[in-house]
């Protein structure tokens, strides 16, 4: 929703800058629809599906929602810098077919844009760090994946998840680098599928979700010029 929000400002209006307070209303408004989904989900079809979803206690010898959480963390080591080595390819192709070698994702837009105000960007930290990992991964790993895969098997829901989920983050703004964009972010979202599958949690996504997020808001704010 979020982004079609977003997409109609940029179609219609593309001299126009979205404004902080209006993007952080769209995250949150994202945020508690999906909230009111589950629920309502909960309420109408099977609530025990839901809880599998989130924790499959009945496959064999079942791991700990604290053992997921730490795997998720865990696996951050490994899937962020498969995803840089994705980013670096990505990028040093299209710069030697193109010589376009500069972009800037939404998000990272929307994080520095907040830095003058205390408030908007403790808003944007939240959104960042919290409320896009819990909507994303119940959408792409705990819905889209979850139903792929009683239809087509794992690895082809990883996969298809995966990509819909890198497709997500397609913005007009990045131009070409919106190829480097879903590249990277396919193939960590392939890692975010693998520990979701492997724990059947949601927690275990999350976890490494949030860990990828939380870590490169930080290099974001320290280590980037603002």
């Amino acid at each position: 929703m979020a982004k079609g929000v977003i997409l109609l400002y940029k179609l219609f209006a593309p001299e126009t800058k979205i404004p902080i307070l209006a993007f952080s209303f769209i995250q949150f408004t994202t945020l508690a629809l999906v909230i009111l989904s589950i629920y309502f989900y909960s309420k109408f079809r099977d609530e025990l599906l839901l809880k599998r979803i989130f924790k499959d206690f009945s496959i064999p010898n079942p791991s700990s929602i604290t053992s997921d959480i730490f795997s998720g963390c865990i696996t951050w080591s490994i899937g962020f810098p498969v995803s840089c080595v994705v980013s670096q390819l990505s990028d040093l192709a299209i710069y030697l077919l193109y010589g376009y070698q500069s972009y800037e994702q939404m998000a990272v837009k929307y994080l520095k844009a907040t830095l003058e105000s205390p408030l908007m960007l403790a808003i944007a930290i939240f959104t960042i760090i919290i409320a896009a990992p819990l909507t994303e991964e119940f959408l792409f790993r705990g819905m889209l994946q979850t139903w792929l895969k009683n239809k087509l098997g794992s690895k082809p829901a990883i996969l298809i998840a995966s990509l819909c989920f890198a497709l997500f983050h397609v913005s007009s703004s990045q131009g070409l680098g919106n190829i480097t964009l879903v590249l990277s972010l396919f193939s960590f979202a392939c890692f975010l599928g693998f520990i979701y599958e492997k724990k059947a949690s949601l927690y275990a996504s999350i976890a490494l979700h949030m860990t990828f997020n939380s870590i490169s808001t930080f290099r974001i704010l320290f280590f980037t010029d603002s």
